[in-house]
């Protein structure tokens, strides 16, 4: 069988110099940081306190895993009230179950 001819170049399979900036800035993952915002509450409460770049990758990090386990919790309440939405209701009912309460 003949191969067929290509008529357009596929820039992933060419070389680099047939990519152009987009398509690189495409193909880069973009990843989800809360560090900015954080940065921003901590100059509002604490002007003088500075955070090294290790710690506020940690403090991301521990973001990311509580805003994935309320989101977790809170699809389950959804589906135990056969709903098919999220909404504050069963979001403070997950953080409810999640958190313990203050004793202060």
């Amino acid at each position: 069988m003949p191969e067929q001819a290509k008529s357009t170049l596929d820039p992933k399979q060419g070389s680099q110099k047939a990519m152009s900036k987009a398509q690189k800035k495409d193909d880069q993952k973009h990843k989800q940081s809360y560090s900015l915002y954080m940065c921003k509450v901590l100059g509002q409460t604490h002007s003088n306190m500075d955070v090294f770049s290790k710690v506020m990758g940690m403090v991301n990090s521990f973001g990311s895993y509580i805003l994935e386990c309320i989101k977790g919790e809170a699809s389950c309440l959804d589906h135990y009230n056969r709903c098919s939405t999220i909404m504050s209701q069963e979001t403070q009912m997950a953080l409810c179950l999640l958190l313990p309460p203050r004793t202060d």
